[in-house]
């Protein structure tokens, strides 16, 4: 009997099952593909959707005379990035705007003001903002100041609590949907006021009479708004008496008017340069004779220097200087003999007391 050829080399390896005669596991192989093929996306981290960097500013911030008190520029600077709740303020060179205040004492009404205002990087100002408080202490502006400029510099941040436990400030208008820093407009300026003294007081002379002679002064001093100050005012002197061989008295009254190109304002007070023209008449009358006195007219050409201080409230101390030059030297006579000739150069000094408005 003949021997197959496979059972001359041994048993029959058996036979290896295909996936297309099993459907199941065809199945099964394409569901464990599908999976693989999934799970890097499905186990990958979600990409961070990336949003833009919050704007950077620098603070600039100073306290003018009368407010030196105030908060400080580092504790203003920690109460907005606490309101903001992140860094903000870096230096001027890195700063994508800038924020520049100041904060002064004022007299009327009394209290304090406070003006903020924001530029880019090109220095164009983007908006500003200022703040009046009526209280004594400027510690009371300290909360609003930081809400202002945390409001400034992102107005879609959502801002944390206020520097100290306090209540809530005042409520201030919801900021735009947009980047655009709150603009208030600047409170228009009031119109120039006039300036205005009366003063009365005393003044001497040496020249325009026979001998040094006191008298009374009533002057008033207008400063308007766009124009030199001016003054108006007169002078009485009494009858003082020349003796001589004849005897007379000589009396001195003239009206005066001056302007001053040059006025300083410092320290409450005032210094003026001035110039103007005195018109009057002096009276001379020969003493124990019974004659009819004899008047001539007195014109003056006048240069003085002044000033004044205020004291309490409207009250204001004035001084004066001034060189009087006669263009009508008056002489008089009596009989023949001479009496009494004006000087070519006379000199007069002043002191009065008077109130000032404003």
């Amino acid at each position: 009997m003949t021997s197959s050829p496979l059972l001359a080399y041994g048993r029959r390896a058996p036979a290896v099952p295909t996936l297309s005669r099993h459907p199941k596991l065809l199945l099964a192989a394409r569901r464990l593909t599908a999976l693989l093929a999934f799970a890097p996306a499905a186990l990958a981290p979600p990409l961070a959707r990336a949003e833009p960097a919050p704007r950077t500013s620098s603070l600039s911030w100073v306290r003018l005379p009368g407010a030196e008190a105030c908060i400080a520029s580092r504790a203003l600077a920690v109460a907005v990035e606490r309101r903001l709740q992140r860094e903000v303020f870096v230096t001027p060179s890195r700063a994508a705007i800038a924020v520049e205040g100041r904060i002064e004492r004022t007299a009327a009404p009394p209290g304090f003001r406070a003006v903020i205002t924001v530029s880019n990087e090109a220095g164009v100002e983007l908006g500003n903002r200022e703040i009046h408080s009526a209280a004594p202490s400027c510690a009371a502006m300290n909360d609003d100041l930081a809400l202002v400029i945390a409001v400034m510099i992102d107005p879609d941040a959502a801002l944390g609590p206020p520097l100290h436990a306090a209540p809530p400030p005042r409520p201030l208008a919801p900021p735009p949907c947009s980047d655009a820093p709150v603009v208030s407009p600047a409170p228009a300026p009031g119109p120039p006021s006039w300036g205005v003294s009366l003063q009365a007081g005393g003044a001497a002379m040496l020249g325009l009479l026979p001998r040094v002679s006191g008298g009374v002064l009533i002057r008033s001093q207008i400063e308007p708004p766009r124009f030199w100050a001016f003054e108006i005012g007169g002078l009485l002197f009494p009858a003082v008496q020349a003796q001589g061989t004849v005897s007379a008295s000589f009396q001195l009254s003239e009206a005066f008017v001056s302007v001053c190109p040059l006025t300083l304002h410092a320290f409450g007070g005032g210094l003026s340069a001035c110039a103007g023209l005195q018109v009057g008449s002096i009276r001379a009358a020969v003493l124990g004779v019974g004659a009819t006195g004899q008047e001539q007219g007195v014109f003056n050409v006048a240069l003085e220097g002044r000033a004044r201080r205020r004291l309490v409230g409207p009250l204001v101390a004035a001084a004066g200087l001034g060189l009087v030059v006669p263009v009508l030297r008056e002489r008089f006579s009596y009989g023949g003999q001479d009496l009494f000739t004006m000087a070519p150069l006379a000199g007069s000094v002043d002191l009065s007391l008077g109130v000032e408005f404003p």
